[in-house]
């Protein structure tokens, strides 16, 4: 009996939203936002509204974004996390 592989292309959708999120920001922009979370006295709802208001053309900085990219940078040493991971 042949077996049956169904495509689904909502997953193709978000398989490269997710891809695209995590290339949305350049170091730039991700240095300017831990200069502005220490100018908020290291308060992510204040750091994130201060982020929108500098930088309206950029996708909108929400406290889920933040902690990704502070975990990523705190773990790797950089903002984009590792293709190769350290081993413990």
């Amino acid at each position: 009996m042949p077996i049956l592989i169904t495509v689904n292309p909502f997953y193709r959708v978000c398989v490269k939203f997710m891809k695209m999120e995590n290339q949305e920001y350049s170091n730039t922009d991700i240095l300017n936002l831990f200069y502005i979370h220490g100018e908020c006295h290291k308060i992510i709802e204040r750091t994130c509204r201060v982020f929108i208001e500098r930088y309206p053309h950029l996708s909108v900085m929400t406290r889920e974004k933040f902690k990704r990219i502070e975990s990523n940078f705190l773990q790797f040493g950089r903002a984009k996390s590792a293709s190769i991971r350290p081993k413990p």
